[in-house]
């Protein structure tokens, strides 16, 4: 790819990984020129390399200080949220302890159950936000990314914000890094929200677009070709032309005190322009629209469409379930029960070592929490696995870090199941390490 832009335009710009002398790999900024000969013909390559790993990592931290004063802001809309999920529950789990129709009680679990999944999305979504994985280019939908950041503004923002979405299904898929877009809709959504006080109406748009030569001749970081335009308007105060031309320096705001670093822009502007795109603003009072252009991938992405598999039975395997929540050990044990397993259960780590001990060489696998007292689940782990080298172990954690574990017990990373998890994930995931 390099090799042919060079070709093609004479010189290639971008980052390259290369390993140096103790292993390490290090991020270098590569600078390929095209030196021809006199008859026009490639001749040689001048190539500068720049160290810039120092400078990444400094890059990355900003972004997720910056991630995390977003999630500062929609603090209270998510306590909100969270709050008006638990009260359903509150309220009809002591009415299914009495409730004898079935009709009825049928109703108050779907209400429960419906409002469990939408808290662990939300949950979900807010700590996939804040760690965020920066750096990592896969190729996206853009209504998939349009669409989760609409499900958080939705949630967060106050009910006198008329929130829609405007797209068509023939969008082009994009490369690009999720976190970062995600950062970059939110803090435009925010910045919306805030310039309506007392209420208005946030439209999240995306469509395709073809930026001719003409355009990106007079428009600063843009170039020619096929792009993915998101744009997020707002009806709000709007932005005084005085105003406009510095809202992406950094350290910028007009807000109090208190309120904002005045990084969120800047950031904006920093994360479109590593993904090769450009940003244009229009603005007047009552109306203010940014408009995000990033490259498009020539062909779409297919949608993919799986039938339901059906729900995948034990074989009279012995499971060993091992987490400090009564709770979660109690239904684990049922589900696998019912679905033709044999279950023994720990509270901790030396429960569940006395029990294997006991138990020699009758247990299938061990499904395991992370986060334990006494012993954690990579103690556990590793004094199972002197018991028994080969035998198929789970590790469950409630922590957005949980596949750190991986490397350090050399587990493969379909071994690791995070929670919330229905019954159907937890199946499938022992099916999968058992039968597999």
């Amino acid at each position: 790819m390099a090799t042919a832009a060079l070709l093609e335009r004479g010189e290639w710009i971008g980052e390259m990984h290369p390993a140096v002398k103790d292993g390490s790999k290090v991020i270098v900024e590569a600078r390929w020129t095209l030196v021809r000969d006199e008859q026009g013909a490639p001749q040689s390559i001048l190539a500068i390399s720049t160290d810039i790993t120092e400078q990444k990592k400094l890059e990355e931290q900003f972004l997720r200080t910056q991630r995390l004063e977003s999630i500062g802001t929609l603090a209270s809309g998510v306590a909100h949220d969270l709050n008006n999920i638990l009260l359903p529950i509150m309220m009809a789990a002591p009415i299914l302890r009495h409730e004898e129709d079935p009709v009825e009680r049928e109703k108050f679990l779907d209400i429960v159950t419906t409002s469990a999944y939408r808290g662990a999305e939300i949950i979900k979504q807010v700590l996939t936000f804040a760690r965020g994985a920066d750096g990592e280019r896969i190729l996206l939908q853009p209504i998939h990314l349009l669409d989760e950041v609409a499900k958080i503004a939705g949630k967060t923002f106050p009910k006198s914000i008329n929130l829609r979405t405007c797209f068509d299904e023939s969008i082009r898929s994009i490369e690009g890094d999720p976190t970062q877009l995600h950062q970059v809709l939110l803090n435009l959504c925010i910045n919306a929200r805030d310039a309506m006080p007392e209420g208005g109406s946030l439209c999240l748009g995306v469509e395709n677009v073809n930026v001719d030569e003409r355009r990106a001749s007079v428009t600063p970081g843009a170039t020619a070709g096929l792009h993915v335009m998101f744009e997020v308007t707002d009806s709000g105060t709007g932005i005084p032309p005085e105003v406009l031309a510095k809202i992406f320096d950094p350290f910028f705001t007009t807000k109090g005190i208190g309120n904002g670093t005045g990084l969120g822009l800047s950031t904006v502007a920093g994360i479109v322009k590593s993904h090769g795109g450009f940003l244009q603003v229009e603005s007047e009072r009552g109306h203010t629209s940014f408009k995000v252009f990033l490259p498009a991938q020539r062909a779409g992405l297919a949608a993919s469409v799986e039938a339901e598999a059906p729900t995948p039975l034990g074989q009279g395997e012995t499971i060993l379930i091992v987490d400090d929540e009564p709770e979660i050990r109690e239904v684990a044990q049922l589900v696998l029960e019912r679905n033709g397993y044999k279950v023994l259960t720990a509270e901790d780590g030396p429960a569940a070592l006395a029990l294997f001990t006991r138990h020699d060489g009758g247990i299938a696998a061990v499904v395991t929490d992370l986060s334990m007292p006494k012993m954690d689940g990579e103690q556990l782990v590793r004094a199972l696995h002197k018991i028994e080298p080969q035998l198929k172990v789970i590790i469950s954690s409630a922590r957005s870090d949980t596949n750190q574990a991986d490397g350090n017990l050399g587990l493969p990373a379909e071994n690791f199941l995070a929670k919330p998890f229905t019954a159907g994930t937890l199946l499938g995931k022992l099916d999968e390490v058992l039968h597999a």
